[in-house]
């Protein structure tokens, strides 16, 4: 019963996560690191934003597996269904639910992006601590922090700096849009903060 009941907030917590990521796009102006890449990408490919963060959390998938050796292969192959649902998700919340335009008033637009940010950091760490099933990214960060006795925060600030890093190089070598904005900045110094003291909440009271 407390199993299914994990099981029932993990999928609640996945759909709250998937509509903040879809809120900060919304906003158009920035996001976290992350989908700030896959949405240069999403300007070199034929793919949507959505696929493309799947292909994203696959990549971490197989690092992670490798990572962890398979402790856990039942919780690492439901990953991939993880990956596939919050990439469809994603994408039916920016067809579906959220097709008004955007805010033209900035303060408007500010508030949807935080609120977004906020829903996704939250949702992204006890969704990490619950530890049903948690997203690619963040299962490879923790391993990391386990492995090379480093503060899961820094881990994940690290990862996110190789994403501005390649953002910045593609931009600057196709010529892109810009997807690195002010968003962007915001979503690399709090990102990882909130990450980690949701994850560290919820393992508290686990205790």
């Amino acid at each position: 019963m407390i199993y299914q009941h994990k099981y029932i907030s993990s999928l609640i917590l996945l759909c709250l996560f998937s509509l903040g990521l879809a809120l900060q796009i919304k906003s158009q102006i920035g996001q976290s690191v992350t989908n700030a890449f896959a949405l240069s990408l999403s300007q070199l490919l034929p793919l949507s934003i959505g696929t493309i963060i799947s292909c994203i959390n696959l990549c971490f998938w197989s690092i992670g597996c490798l990572l962890t050796r398979f402790r856990n292969p039942c919780r690492s192959f439901l990953q991939i269904l993880v990956i596939l649902m919050n990439g469809w998700l994603v994408d039916a919340y920016l067809t579906f639910i959220l097709r008004f335009g955007t805010p033209v008033f900035y303060g408007y637009r500010l508030l949807l992006f935080l609120g977004g940010l906020t829903l996704a950091a939250l949702a992204l760490g006890l969704l990490a601590g619950l530890g049903v099933f948690t997203f690619p990214l963040e299962g490879c960060c923790i391993a990391l922090s386990e492995i090379l006795a480093v503060s899961l925060s820094v881990i994940r600030m690290g990862i996110d700096t190789l994403f501005l890093g390649s953002t910045l190089v593609l931009t600057l070598i196709f010529n892109l849009n810009w997807t690195l904005r002010e968003g962007t900045l915001i979503s690399y110094v709090f990102l990882s903060i909130m990450f980690t003291k949701s994850y560290q909440w919820i393992l508290s009271k686990k205790k």
